[in-house]
């Protein structure tokens, strides 16, 4: 019986024992954060008394950095709900040319079958208008691109699905034409650069062999003649066959490249 009792007895101390160390290591390790977080705020007061005394310049510097990073959100933010269409050709005049393509998006967001895109239309929330809004006097024969807006980057990725499978009757004749998402700064540049490749290797070659789109060149499988415009200079040649049948929804492409192996 006392055998019993003592070994109760040992039990019970081994597992007080074990809790109360259990106990002493989470309370040192409750006074371990608590020092961690007091040195934290120490080191962020000391930040922000520093920058309650740095000079004018300083602060200035850092407001107009904060602003830019806000426009440039702002602007990417309006891109990813935007869609390009390039290659539709203008009106005889300005108000024949708005109608056209207010026409123009009705048609293709009606086929589209979109429930949504078709109600936020109606709504007058999806529209488009040409870019830039003035066409300017050394346009020359190309025609402005179309900027169509929406209300969120998840409708204007339905809606350029949609247009990137075949065109409508109204803008079929646009055979050139293509339907992109709208580009950065930067995605702009590397398009140009892009299209200066492509157009100077079909220069080259004297055939339509290499387009520009989704910013990657790419072969396609049957090559074109290429269309010449009377005494045309071999870089104006170039520019040209980078230009007017880059995008063609319809052609039939076997080569994808970021930057192909071309020598022009």
């Amino acid at each position: 019986m006392l055998e019993q009792f003592a070994s109760s007895a040992d039990r019970i101390e081994k597992a007080l024992t074990s809790s109360l160390a259990k106990l002493t290591d989470g309370i040192e390790e409750v006074t371990r954060r608590q020092s961690e977080i007091i040195s934290r705020l120490d080191a962020l007061e000391e930040r922000v008394t520093s920058l309650q005394n740095s000079s004018p310049l300083d602060q200035n510097l850092l407001y107009s950095t904060l602003v830019k990073v806000k426009a440039d959100s702002d602007k990417i933010e309006g891109k990813l709900r935007r869609i390009t269409w390039v290659g539709i050709g203008e009106q005889a005049d300005e108000h024949s040319t708005k109608k056209f393509d207010q026409e123009a998006l009705r048609e293709v967001i009606l086929s589209s079958g979109d429930d949504e895109l078709i109600e936020e239309f109606s709504k007058g929330r999806i529209t488009a208008h040409r870019h830039p809004p003035v066409k300017p006097r050394n346009q020359g024969g190309r025609d402005r691109i179309i900027k169509i807006e929406l209300p969120s980057s998840a409708m204007k990725d339905r809606l350029l699905r949609h247009m990137k499978s075949g065109r409508q009757s109204l803008t079929r004749r646009f055979v050139h034409s293509y339907a992109r998402r709208d580009y950065t700064v930067e995605e702009l540049e590397l398009d140009r650069s892009l299209r200066k490749q492509a157009g100077l290797a079909n220069a080259k070659v004297g055939k339509l062999q290499y387009v520009v789109r989704d910013l990657q060149i790419h072969q396609l499988k049957n090559a074109r003649q290429l269309s010449h415009r009377g005494s045309t200079s071999f870089s104006e040649s170039a520019k040209a066959s980078s230009g007017s049948w880059v995008g063609s929804m319809d052609a039939s492409i076997v080569g994808t490249s970021r930057s192909p192996n071309i020598s022009p």
